[in-house]
This record gives structure tokens, sequence and C-alpha cells, in this order.
């Protein structure tokens, strides 16, 4: 189903990123072939007061996301793909992470970070998010798939403290 070579190419994407604290890529998927392309970016000019990646590591994990001033991956994977003129709706998202010096970000459980980004392929009618997770007794990392109702879940979960997030090691 999902091919490495799509992975590759979303961490590809990733690092194009010109955030300083985390980049990542974001593919939208439909019948098999690639509709929409986008990765993290800062917004130009900088319309915020503060540097928010230097802000952003001060503080907990579940409210990073919502505090980033930047246009994150899947936005900017949606709107490739309207610009593109598909339909998103029934698609699949595949999320690929790195940290700031540029190793796979690696999740130790399937989950959605992004309240934010959730909520947005709830309303594009996403069907799934692919993200990158630890992989079961190999080194190393694979994929995993949320449904966007998970989705939905894990990301308020993380953003009410209900969920920590956990990176692998």
């Amino acid at each position: 189903m999902f091919k490495r070579s799509l992975a590759e190419e979303c961490l590809a994407l990733a690092a194009q990123s010109d955030c300083t604290l985390m980049k990542f890529g974001a593919l939208l998927i439909k019948d098999g072939e690639v509709i929409g392309r986008g990765y993290t970016k800062k917004v130009h000019p900088c319309v915020a007061r503060f540097q928010c990646c230097e802000y952003r590591k001060n503080i907990r994990p579940r409210g990073k996301a919502e505090r980033c001033e930047a246009i994150h991956a899947e936005w900017a994977a949606l709107r490739d793909t309207v610009r593109n003129g598909h339909d998103p709706s029934g698609a699949s998202l595949v999320i690929c992470g790195m940290g700031p010096s540029d190793e796979a970000w690696i999740r130790e459980e399937p989950y959605a970070s992004c309240t934010l980004c959730a909520r947005l392929c709830a309303l594009f009618e996403i069907k799934e998010l692919i993200v990158q997770v630890k992989a079961r007794n190999k080194a190393g990392w694979d994929f995993a798939s949320l449904s966007i109702e998970q989705a939905l879940i894990t990301s308020f979960e993380v953003a009410f403290g209900e969920r920590e997030i956990k990176r692998a090691r």
C-alpha cells in the first residue's frame, strides 16, 4: 500500500522547511497519485513580535503546534492540491518530520499533535493521516494510519495534556 519512496519524497519536502525547531513535509495521495505537496514554512514577513521557534522551545510540547506562526505542511499540501485542480476529499495525508538537526522525527505511537491540522483535515474530508512511528520488533521507523476521527481525538488529548508527545529514541 504505502511505498517507501513516498516517505523519501515527504522527508525531502521537510528538508526544504525554513523552520528552526521542527520541519515537516506532507503529501496528499489519492488513487495512488500524489495530488498535493507541502512543507512547513515561516510566514514572511514575520508578523510575530518574537521568534516563535525560540519561544516554543521553552513551553511544554502539547502547546507548541497551536503557538506556531508557520504555515503548516498540511495546509501547504491542501493549498497545492486545490491549486492543481484536485479534490482532496477521500485522500490520504502523509506527514513526515525532522528535528532541527535533520534527524527523522519519529513517534512512539500513532497520534496527531496539532488540533488545527486535524480539524482542517476533517473539513476537507481527508480519509486518513499516515505518520512516522517507531518500527515494531526492528530498528528504525515505519508508518501507521490514523482515521481523521482518531487524529482529532489524539490531537485534543495532546492539547489538553491527556497524552504526552513521545518521541522514539
